[in-house]
């Protein structure tokens, strides 16, 4: 909980804190036992997205039987997380993580970015393209059709694979503009969609 009291105020900033948490999808903050809050949710996520797509962590080897104590394993995996270069493996994800490492305490994240950062990586990453689960619903903009079927003809071109995307994908540009005229076309009523299309003759 991020509330406290009957007055729903936000719960105030402490270090000192005991670890919360796996240490697998615990945010930074947690092994370094400060407070948690929103931010830290948003990251563990990031970590349980990365290992749903790619089918593992970079410290998944990291164990209490391979540490002296739950400690030391925790402050191994600590290390990773913080060294671990993201761009490497998807950079929407990587600005996903960042973002929310540095979103201050007590402040809401920025929700409307994180999804569509979400929605890049449904685009670029192979996974969900070639399933039955994709972000292209009967409802998505042609746009985001568009970014897709070039997203899987680059796949298709450079042989990427999910944990070898590189940092400069061409399509990431192409995707974000595609992601926010998504936004825009959903949120549209059709008073404003007819004098869109009138606008555009």
């Amino acid at each position: 909980r991020y509330r406290e009291n009957r007055a729903l105020t936000h719960i105030p900033f402490r270090r000192g804190r005991n670890f919360i948490g796996t240490a697998k999808y615990a945010s930074l903050n947690s092994h370094k036992n400060i407070e948690l809050s929103r931010r830290d949710d948003l990251e563990s996520l990031a970590y349980v997205l990365i290992e749903l797509v790619s089918g593992h962590l970079p410290w998944k080897n990291i164990s209490k039987r391979n540490a002296t104590t739950r400690h030391q394993a925790s402050q191994r995996i600590r290390g990773l997380k913080e060294l671990t270069n993201w761009d490497e493996f998807c950079p929407p994800m990587a600005k996903f993580i960042k973002y929310c490492r540095e979103i201050p305490f007590n402040e809401e994240p920025d929700y409307d970015r994180l999804l569509d950062l979400l929605q890049l990586i449904t685009v670029l990453l192979p996974e969900y393209n070639s399933s039955s689960i994709s972000c292209l619903g009967p409802y998505a903009a042609p746009a985001v059709v568009a970014a897709a079927a070039a997203a899987a003809r680059c796949r298709a071109e450079k042989k990427l694979t999910p944990m070898a995307l590189p940092a400069a994908v061409p399509l990431v540009a192409e995707a974000a503009a595609a992601a926010i005229m998504a936004r825009a076309v959903c949120c549209q009523t059709p008073e404003t969609a007819e004098k869109n299309d009138a606008g555009r003759l």
